[in-house]
């Protein structure tokens, strides 16, 4: 990969945001773009572990959009799955895409920007191709699809089964999460 990209991690491994949230927010009020190397899994298999992603810090972010935000004293990359409102401020539910659960509500303010290109050993990923454009919101939704589908199956095993440990919990996970990771697997060849 290339050298001159800097390191941001997702929801896996966060980064102490000191130099890197300094050089975003830099970045960011120049309105500037970035390009930044990813650390991490949980945006897999579309985002996957040491790729390149090209960060826009213009522009509104809406649902399906992969958004790099402050999180608990780092940075994480994580899809926009929900759009709220508080007020007449928005406000943002994100998950990565291997991710069972949703993350905290994050506000306007603790997005740095959006990623519009991710930079792939197989090639660049356009994400503001009219594809991945039109594509980004359907995998929101079934992402916060599956959150909801795996969280009623934990509570019916909590109800079968109490409190006792089985394998049931990761394989209804990785069940859970199959079809959309193959989805993103196959649509990331696709680089419209």
């Amino acid at each position: 990969m290339r050298k001159d990209l800097a390191s941001v991690s997702d929801h896996d491994a966060l980064l102490s945001a000191s130099l890197v949230d300094a050089a975003l927010k830099v970045m960011s009020a120049a309105g500037k773009q970035s390009r930044l190397r990813i650390a991490g899994h949980s945006m897999s298999p579309l985002i996957r572990d040491g790729y390149g992603v090209v960060v826009e810090h213009t522009g509104e972010v809406g649902l399906g959009d992969i958004v790099i935000c402050q999180h608990q004293g780092g940075v994480m990359v994580h899809r926009v799955v929900r759009v709220l409102h508080d007020g007449d401020q928005p406000v943002f539910v994100t998950k990565g895409d291997n991710s069972t659960g949703l993350d905290p509500l994050i506000s306007k303010e603790a997005i740095i920007g959006k990623v519009v290109m991710i930079e792939a050993p197989h090639g660049n990923i356009d994400l503001d191709s009219r594809f991945w454009r039109t594509l980004n919101p359907i995998v929101a939704h079934c992402s916060y699809i599956q959150t909801l589908i795996y969280r009623k199956g934990r509570l019916a095993k909590k109800r079968l089964l109490g409190g006792r440990r089985n394998y049931l919990t990761s394989w209804a996970a990785k069940v859970c999460l199959l079809p959309l990771s193959v989805f993103l697997s196959i649509a990331s060849r696709f680089r419209r």
